[in-house]
């Protein structure tokens, strides 16, 4: 059987999850990437970029990371582009390989095909994350407008200006599925047809649906009694933080640092946020049903304190030069010299806070929205509040259409088991803009996870390669 421990140990080293840890893990990859290395028939390229597209004054560039492969590609043949998310380039390794749906259709359609590094996420960025004005570029927009250029240098490169393009998003978080349909709305000329994997097209800031399905999954998929156990867990945790004697045991028990002052209601909201990350995590990759009663059976046959989904080191910092200690400190995570780009759009785009106050769930009431918000102030200014946030997720659904966009030729796929299907489009929008539910599947099940004995997920490949296949004219 699958170990999944043993990969949730690997997986939350390099699966950076801003919303719950926000911490700067991303991989150091300058001087790794050269002009055109190679893994395979992948070759890794650069596109110089503006740093702002919609300035015709301002002169500065930055070079963009992408993938090519061109092993099955022939003249006038489709051109696919993988639309990055929130992390280095290596993330879509496995996407360019057989068996992967998109590495598939490319070799079904003798097509060309490319996958992007979404600015300020991977190997350079348009300007460094140490002040909060480098990141004003860091948008849905100039995203976009990267993605935009890379097609038109494709097309010219590949003497192709009859091909046609498809694009692609999808990703274990962030925004790739959200641009891959919004590629459609702003550049219908560019594009001819799309592919939204998970796509949260919706913005919300107070995003209280998310842990609500977490527990659905447990509840529904999870052995007898696993949900009760959770909440036991979290119920434990609760009362331990409500009293100096807890707070002590609790300390003591989970190895938090001695300087951590956890009577802090800041404090306490890291420490439940971290151990959420987890159950994020399985609710994320799960695609099949096992996997819940696996963490059930590895994790919660009992509701001691050591009944939690490991860890990374990231979550430590060294003390006495030898050990480890949980720091939960509020400022020591957020006031930090480096920023958190994820966040930054968070704050001034699509929200998207997961929050446990309120909703049917086992995680008790610990991480409200307003955390999120302090967060926010905290990182990158006090002007970054509550009001500039729900302005920004309302003008981004105004700009965007939120769960009405008006695109053709567009697929919308979803997982079951992904949280963030409450905020993506789950029901036709018209016959040219179906969408798809996978049963038993999670996040970007579509793109991330090859053929399995999971047969709606193998229907739903068929399905979504055909109407790409009558898009295109193939």
């Amino acid at each position: 059987m699958f170990n999944v421990i043993r990969f949730l140990k690997i997986f939350a080293v390099i699966f950076v999850s801003l919303v719950d840890c926000f911490e700067n893990d991303y991989l150091d990859l300058e001087g790794y990437i050269s002009q055109s290395q190679e893994s395979g028939r992948n070759e890794i390229k650069k596109i110089l970029q503006p740093v702002n597209h919609f300035d015709a004054q301002d002169t500065r560039t930055w070079n963009m990371t992408y993938i090519q492969n061109l092993e099955f590609w022939k003249p006038n043949g489709p051109i696919y582009i993988n639309i990055g998310g929130p992390f280095p380039y290596e993330v879509q390794n496995n996407i360019f390989k057989k068996g992967f749906f998109l590495y598939d259709l490319v070799n079904e359609t003798n097509g060309a095909l490319f996958g992007s590094e979404h600015r300020y996420y991977g190997s350079t960025t348009p300007l460094n994350l140490t002040k909060t004005d480098n990141l004003k570029y860091l948008n849905s927009q100039q995203a976009l407008a990267d993605v935009a250029k890379l097609i038109k240098y494709v097309k010219s490169m590949l003497k192709a200006e009859n091909s046609k393009v498809v694009v692609v998003g999808g990703n274990m978080d962030g925004n790739a599925g959200n641009l891959a349909a919004w590629m459609r709305l702003f550049y219908s000329d560019l594009v001819d047809a799309a592919v939204s994997a998970s796509g949260a097209v919706l913005a919300k800031a107070d995003f209280k649906d998310y842990y609500e399905t977490v527990g659905e999954n447990f509840l529904k998929y999870g052995t007898p009694g696993c949900y009760d156990k959770i909440a036991k867990l979290f119920n434990k945790f609760q009362t331990l933080l409500s009293t100096p004697e807890g707070i002590k045991q609790l300390k003591k028990e989970d190895d938090i640092c001695d300087f951590v002052d956890m009577s802090k209601k800041e404090n306490q909201q890291i420490f439940f946020s971290k151990n959420l990350f987890s159950f994020r995590i399985f609710s994320a990759i799960a695609n099949d049903a096992d996997y819940f009663k696996v963490v059930c059976e590895k994790n919660f046959n009992d509701t001691s304190i050591k009944s939690k989904l490991p860890q990374s080191k990231s979550d430590h910092i060294a003390k006495d030069g030898q050990d480890w200690c949980n720091n939960y400190d509020f400022d020591f995570n957020f006031n930090t010299p480096t920023k958190f780009p994820l966040l930054y759009q968070m704050c001034t785009e699509f929200g998207s806070f997961p929050t446990t106050e309120e909703g049917k769930h086992p995680f008790t009431n610990g991480v409200p929205v307003e955390y999120y918000y302090k967060a926010c102030k905290v990182q990158f200014g006090p002007e970054f509040g509550k009001n500039r946030i729900e302005d920004a997720v309302k003008a981004t659904n105004e700009m965007y259409g939120g769960l009405h966009p008006n695109v053709t030729k567009v697929v919308f796929v979803n997982g079951e088991f992904d949280p963030y299907r409450k905020l993506g489009v789950t029901e036709n929008l018209s016959d040219d803009a179906p969408a798809f539910v996978i049963a038993n599947s999670g996040r970007a099940g579509l793109l991330e996870n090859k053929d399995s004995k999971n047969k709606e997920l193998i229907e739903a490949k068929k399905k979504v390669k055909s109407l790409i296949k009558k898009w295109i004219g193939l």
